[in-house]
């Protein structure tokens, strides 16, 4: 199924190698703006703010680990298609 001509695989691919540099780009800032709010320095000058709060802290590890898979996830892309090529 995942070599059919669209399979979830091969779409998700094709997607990548499309727009590979605006997902480059969306993953870079999903793990900054990630990190910022995981730091502890940051935390620890906005106590009192919703940066503080663990909900914040988990969204941005979400955030930083969803910006890494789909970081892989372009280095794998393009490393099939040049393989195929």
């Amino acid at each position: 199924m995942a070599d059919a001509p669209l399979g979830p695989t091969n779409t998700f691919q094709s997607l990548i190698l499309k727009h590979r540099k605006a997902i480059t780009a969306f993953s870079t800032v999903l793990i900054t703006v990630g990190g910022i709010v995981v730091c502890p320095t940051v935390s620890a000058y906005a106590a009192g703010t919703i940066l503080a709060y663990p909900t914040m802290k988990v969204a941005a590890a979400i955030a930083v680990m969803a910006g890494k898979w789909l970081r892989t996830a372009v280095d794998s892309a393009t490393a099939n298609a040049s393989a195929q090529a």
